[in-house]
């Protein structure tokens, strides 16, 4: 699993300075091995259903988000199995969450989109680019704002939930918050 840790210092502060300005979209791709899916119940879904789910709880803990709705779609064949995942967050931002599972080359890569450009980052580094510039420039850790305070993090078998029924049903799933 992806983890934000060495990259979530200069998200949050680079988030918490507003220079991404209203953030209206997110796209994550997250590339992994076939054999990376395990589950309890030995059931690959489950195990795909558990791991975008947790990368999700990532992501709306990085934005300070909660998840209203969500729809789902699991597709699979001979080579690779396919999660992709449209999450709706409370601010009307949007998280489009793509997952393969085969023998291509692994990789990640986050997206966070807003109306004064757009921050990327693969969980290490993180790169900004102003709305308009040809170019992504690093982001050093310490040269910006710090948040307010974020709503707790959703759990991840919140999510695992939601994502399973709307991958059964083809339909939107509501979320019910916590609180």
């Amino acid at each position: 699993m992806v983890q934000y840790a060495k990259s979530r210092k200069a998200i949050d502060r680079f988030l918490g300075s507003g220079r991404i300005g209203a953030i209206g979209h997110i796209s994550c791709v997250d590339r992994r091995p076939g054999d990376s899916v395990s589950s309890p119940e030995n059931d690959e879904i489950a195990g795909i259903v558990a791991i975008g789910a947790s990368q999700l709880a990532q992501i709306c803990d990085l934005l300070g988000q909660s998840p209203v709705s969500v729809i789902a779609r699991v597709t699979r064949d001979s080579s690779r199995t396919c999660l992709q995942v449209f999450l709706q967050l409370d601010e009307q931002t949007v998280v489009h969450y793509f997952a393969t599972f085969d023998d291509d080359p692994c990789g990640h890569e986050l997206w966070i989109e807003g109306a004064g450009g757009s921050l990327k980052t693969d969980g290490n580094s993180v790169w900004w680019r102003k709305r308009g510039w040809p170019k992504f420039l690093p982001v050093r850790i310490g040269i910006f704002g710090t948040r307010s305070k974020r709503p707790d993090p959703v759990a991840p078998d919140v999510l695992v939930n939601a994502i399973a029924d709307s991958a059964r049903s083809r339909e939107v799933v509501g979320i019910a918050r916590s609180h």
